[in-house]
């Protein structure tokens, strides 16, 4: 009986040390697996991770030019979130334009808009374009000044009205880029008016003038062909349809026709522009006098109409009361706008505002989509 007790007092004290003691296996401390389910530190830090999801950092560097000189210039530049318009940075650029953003953001797409300054005043329209949310460097932004325009006495909001004037429209119209030459007809088969070979050789020498017709196709040099004798039944880009109309029959070239239309006021504009060519009374053809066929190839070549200002400096002013005798300052640089950015919103191009500040109704920005 007593040592019976004695077994039973020795099982007792050993599952009592058992309980405090930590069990061995193999030598080594081993505590039972505890399931992460119910980890207290686990499922903190599962929590902090999906509290804290990290933000991409994006790069872009670029800089900033000058359109008409293609150089570098300090300016001013900001970047936007699309969806909401709100301003993520700003910054003024270096001296040459150089600029750099790290922009935190999980967007697919930015708004970067930006225009030149002066002694720390804007002298340039606001260029507003659309670039991906992505790591970008060398990024080109080139904006139009206006400080030709001002120093000209033209406002840049009336030269933005000009353009509005000029095309009826907000988006730029894709210029008639892909033409070769022009072909100066030497006689109109529909009412008999021609041309005289000085005459036609005083056309050929505008078309060739860097200043007058180059002005309108980015400085490219056209082709001129003068009909003559030589071609009448091959090597003519026309022909007249059955209701006695002009058709040109390859789409790289334009017509200037002679017309035999008698108006009681030479100094009146006659030219009278169509799609494929103009008519021009052959006896305005003066060898110092540009203004008409300037004015008329302007049509032709650009898609622009009248306007009700700026004739002091557009050929496009009044064709009734210009005094220009080749295109102005504002031809000029609504040239290069078509020329350059053909098929974007005006807006885009020659912006007024900041996306993040009250918009003007003359110039209200329209962003492309």
């Amino acid at each position: 009986m007593g040592k019976y007790t004695s077994a039973s007092r020795l099982v007792a004290f050993l599952v009592a040390t058992a309980s405090v003691l930590p069990l061995a296996r193999c030598g080594k401390e081993y505590a039972p697996p505890i399931d992460a389910k119910y980890n207290p530190a686990s499922l903190e830090l599962e929590q902090k991770s999906q509290g804290s999801k990290e933000i991409s950092q994006i790069h872009i560097s670029g800089q900033l030019q000058d359109n008409e000189t293609s150089l570098g210039q300090q300016g001013e530049a900001r970047i936007y979130n699309p969806n909401s318009s709100k301003l993520l940075e700003n910054l003024i650029t270096k001296p040459n334009g150089d600029f750099e953003f790290n922009i935190k953001g999980d967007i697919s797409d930015l708004i970067l808009q930006a225009r030149l300054l002066k002694d720390g005043n804007p002298i340039s329209y606001i260029r507003t374009t659309k670039i991906p949310a992505r790591d970008t460097s060398n990024l080109v932004i080139k904006t139009f000044s206006y400080d030709d325009l001002i120093k000209e006495g033209i406002k840049p909001e009336d030269f933005v009205e000009f353009i509005r004037q000029s095309y009826g429209s907000i988006n730029i119209r894709v210029p008639e880029q892909n033409v070769e030459g022009v072909e100066i007809l030497d006689a109109n088969p529909l009412n008999g008016a021609y041309f005289t070979k000085e005459q036609q050789d005083i056309l050929e020498k505008k078309i060739l003038d860097p200043d007058i017709i180059g002005i309108y196709v980015n400085g490219r040099t056209l082709k001129v062909q003068k009909d003559n004798i030589t071609n009448l039944f091959s090597g003519r880009h026309y022909g007249i349809d059955k209701n006695k109309n002009f058709i040109t029959t390859d789409d790289k070239w334009r017509l200037v026709v002679p017309n035999s239309f008698i108006n009681s006021t030479r100094n009146f504009a006659v030219g009278e522009g169509f799609n494929n060519g103009i008519l021009i009374r052959s006896d305005q053809i003066i060898e110092n006098k540009s203004g008409l066929f300037a004015h008329e190839m302007e049509h032709m070549l650009l898609f622009i109409g009248h306007t009700k200002i700026l004739s002091e400096y557009s050929l496009m002013g009044d064709p009734h009361i210009t005094k220009l005798d080749k295109p102005g300052l504002a031809d000029k640089k609504i040239a290069k706008i078509v020329n350059n950015y053909s098929g974007e919103i005006f807006a885009n191009v020659v912006g007024m505002d900041w996306l993040d500040e009250t918009q003007t109704s003359s110039n209200k920005l329209v962003l492309n989509k």
